[in-house]
């Protein structure tokens, strides 16, 4: 019962980390907003709400974590009938990285779709995908875990986005990347693609996660559509 309770009190704690950054950096207003607001510029100039917003999710979190009852905000979405559980790290993270988990697992972000695969592991594979990234592409759970995000490419992926992220994960950097990928079913659908990573609290590699958003044509300058893109660019603020 200590444990759950300390463990309640370490995410509330995380949360009230990233509201402080949120409020201090303006680029990262919309971090708790769900991420389809984004490119609605005029709520990232209202701050007034924006602040509201975050006032009441974080006055949540502080009541669930005296509480034993699970978060009001708790990620657990839907593809079909499969209940997809949040991402749990079995390797520790910095609190910069906790906090990018936290916001994809909190309330409004559910069709967010990204996986989470482990460089320590031969190939790179796939250990988590989320319920948005299996309603994106298609596939089952148990189709892609154990398997390199390579089976998102096909014949039209341009070689040179690729090499890029190919470069990416070999440099350990993030990466944007506009291509085509293909779902389960052999469609294709424009990914705008934001790779990271995500670090122990010795700066080491512990994981890499994509985020993945349809978009509606290939193009330079869709950055803003992937909510992972946008929160990185406030942490590096």
């Amino acid at each position: 019962q200590q444990d759950l309770q300390d463990a309640k009190r370490r995410t509330a704690l995380r949360w009230i980390i990233g509201w402080r950054r949120t409020l201090s950096l303006e680029r990262s207003l919309v971090v708790l907003v769900s991420p389809y607001h984004l490119l609605n510029y005029n709520i990232i100039r209202s701050k007034r709400s924006v602040k509201g917003m975050n006032l009441s999710l974080l006055r949540n979190w502080l009541s669930w974590s005296q509480s034993e009852t699970p978060p009001p905000s708790a990620n657990n979405s839907v593809n079909g009938d499969e209940v997809v559980k949040p991402f749990e790290p079995e390797k520790r993270l910095c609190e910069r990285d906790y906090t990018i988990l936290d916001m994809l697992n909190s309330q409004g972000h559910e069709t967010v779709a990204f996986c989470i695969t482990d460089p320590h592991l031969d190939d790179n594979p796939v250990i988590y995908a989320s319920g948005g990234f299996l309603k994106l592409s298609g596939y089952e759970f148990e189709d892609i875990v154990g398997k390199n995000c390579r089976f998102l490419q096909g014949p039209e992926t341009a070689d040179e986005d690729r090499r890029r992220i190919s470069a990416a994960i070999k440099s350990e950097k993030e990466c944007s990347v506009n291509l085509l990928n293909y779902r389960k079913d052999g469609t294709t659908f424009v990914n705008e693609f934001f790779l990271t990573n995500l670090r122990t609290p010795e700066k080491e590699l512990a994981y890499y996660i994509g985020i993945q958003v349809a978009v509606a044509h290939r193009g330079p300058g869709q950055m803003p559509a992937n909510p992972g893109w946008v929160y990185a660019l406030g942490n590096h603020i």
